[in-house]
């Protein structure tokens, strides 16, 4: 997945890496009530919840395994949430392009078991990006 934000590469990683920042963009449309917590360091570890009335909290968290800053984040992913197939740890890397006053964020997800995994990310990956872009225009 690739994506481009009208926002500086500072910014955006600081986005990506700070847990206020995360609580404002992180569970994209399903996020309420979001908490954030991110030890930033390589062996360090972070946990994003969120909570919807009437329903258990969905948790996402994974330990930090490589940070550039301002260049590259890779962590593992798990999901304490109801994801409708067996989730197994997943892998994540975002790497940061500056574009001039753009940021290109390049995605690859790996560890995702079969296609519908893959549908839903990508459906979900694609909301929580635009709540990201929202943010990053000082809309959200």
């Amino acid at each position: 997945m690739l994506r481009t934000f009208d926002a500086p590469v500072e910014r955006v990683f600081r986005a990506w890496s700070d847990p206020r920042d995360l609580e404002r963009w992180a569970w994209g449309s399903l996020g309420h009530e979001v908490r954030a917590e991110v030890d930033l360091r390589v062996g360090g570890s972070y946990r994003i919840e969120t909570s919807q009335p009437g329903k258990d909290a969905f948790v996402f968290r994974g330990t930090c395994e490589e940070i550039v800053p301002d260049r590259r984040l890779v962590y593992t992913l798990h999901w304490d949430a109801p994801m409708g197939y067996d989730a197994p740890d997943e892998r994540v890397t975002v790497e940061f392009a500056e574009r001039g006053a753009q940021t290109e964020a390049t995605f690859p997800h790996e560890g995702v078991p079969d296609q519908l995994a893959r549908d839903t990310h990508e459906t979900g990956w694609a909301d929580t990006f635009d709540a990201l872009d929202r943010y990053l225009r000082g809309g959200a």
